[in-house]
């Protein structure tokens, strides 16, 4: 059954070109946390990434440049200039574009596919957004081929699984909730085994999450029904993620469908109690994910640390070093999104959260951090890349180091 290890880049996903809108601290003192009993923020919205503002159409030079773009680069931005095409949908529709204009389907698709997958290998700039390059392909695609035959031209987990998720993301809004629940726990089982598989499945959970929206609780026992296929634990994230509110991608469908967003649905209590209210065999996956519930209190990760503490008292240890995992993991977008091509200063900053909360989960919330950090980093270009425990503060040396060692082993070429 693949764990934690075949998991590690679900999360990043949609952060890498939707910036997280999340809390930021206010001005008034926050209560002292008690279990069931978690303080409020007020949320402000951040500026959509890549670009210099969200809503701008900037052309060949975005805000989040650390050099000169490459010719087919600036040739792609220009084009969204162009059609003031915003910075943030700039990839997206550029592909997209490419996808609309005549010839066989799935000749246009593969051309696609080969283009963006050579793109972000020469130039660097484009590694944050090939994530939403590789949605625009897996959107249209089912709408040009059916959904199973779109899902078999996926060719890896590439770019974060960007192609599978826009399969599953179609497949999400052009469906009936019947048909949600007819097919969910068998649709990616057209990949018959791997990471594929585990993207599509967590791809599956937001779905779920989209349209059953009312009752975090009984939704995620859905993804049980997948326990026999082994597809359950990424339903597990994905369900998580949608019910947190973390991915703005599925806004859009919600209204279509009338639904309620999952997120408003969601108690305290719930929250809580989330993991250890499913079945023993989901909450190792529950538990590195439920975090995602809390987004909007990150800036206070001390004061969230109830959560962990009492999922290690209900349930077991791992429960709370995973929960540590977890605050790691979301510190890397809690106020926008950090990569590992930012300054020091700014990873150092991010990296903060992980010093609020007890010394003894310092590892795990650094290791959290450093995998996450280091998804969307390729493994096939022969550059080199900073180390980023020299952003960390000493303390964290040797976590970081076998964290930094661990993500080189587990992560797929960006």
């Amino acid at each position: 059954m693949p764990r934690r290890g075949a998991f590690l880049s679900l999360v990043f996903a949609a952060a890498v070109f939707f910036a997280t809108m999340l809390a930021s601290p206010t001005d008034n003192p926050q209560p002292s946390a008690t279990l069931g009993t978690l303080p409020t923020t007020t949320q402000a919205p951040q500026s959509q990434t890549p670009g210099s503002q969200s809503g701008s159409a900037s052309g060949a030079v975005w805000a989040s440049d650390t050099g000169p773009a490459t010719q087919r680069l600036l040739d792609m931005r220009m084009w969204c200039k162009d059609k003031s095409v915003i910075d943030s949908k700039c990839s997206f529709e550029y592909f997209n574009n490419i996808l609309a204009q005549p010839g066989d389907a799935t000749e246009k698709i593969k051309s696609v596919i080969s283009q963006i997958s050579s793109l972000k290998i020469e130039d660097d700039l484009f590694i944050p957004e090939c994530h939403h390059a590789f949605h625009a392909v897996g959107q249209t695609a089912p709408r040009m081929l059916g959904v199973t035959e779109a899902l078999k031209l996926t060719p890896d987990v590439e770019c974060q699984g960007g192609m599978v998720h826009g399969v599953i993301q179609t497949w999400s809004q052009d469906s009936k909730s019947d048909v949600i629940a007819r097919d969910y726990a068998t649709v990616c089982n057209v990949y018959p085994q791997g990471n594929l598989r585990a993207f599509c499945a967590h791809g599956v959970g937001h779905a779920i999450g989209v349209h059953f929206p009312q009752d975090i609780i009984k939704t995620t026992l859905m993804c049980d029904e997948m326990y026999q296929y082994d597809t359950a634990d990424g339903c597990v994230t994905g369900t998580i993620m949608e019910f947190g509110g973390s991915d703005f991608v599925t806004i859009e469908i919600s209204k279509a469908l009338g639904k309620p967003r999952a997120k408003d649905s969601v108690t305290q209590q719930q929250k809580l109690d989330l993991c250890t209210s499913l079945p023993e065999r989901l909450w190792e996956q529950c538990s590195y994910k439920v975090f995602q519930l809390f987004r909007d209190l990150m800036p206070q990760p001390d004061t969230l640390m109830v959560l962990c503490e009492h999922m290690g008292k209900k349930g077991r240890e791992s429960l709370r070093k995973n929960c540590a995992y977890s605050i790691g993991e979301v510190a890397v977008s809690a106020k926008g999104l950090v990569t590992i091509l930012d300054p020091d200063e700014r990873i150092a900053d991010f990296f903060g959260p992980c010093m609020k909360i007890p010394s003894d989960l310092l590892s795990d919330c650094t290791r959290g951090f450093i995998e996450t950090l280091m998804r969307d980093v390729p493994l096939n270009n022969n550059k080199t890349y900073k180390n980023p425990c020299d952003s960390l503060p000493q303390a964290t040396r040797t976590f970081c180091e076998a964290a930094n060692e661990s993500a080189k082993q587990s992560r797929q070429a960006a």
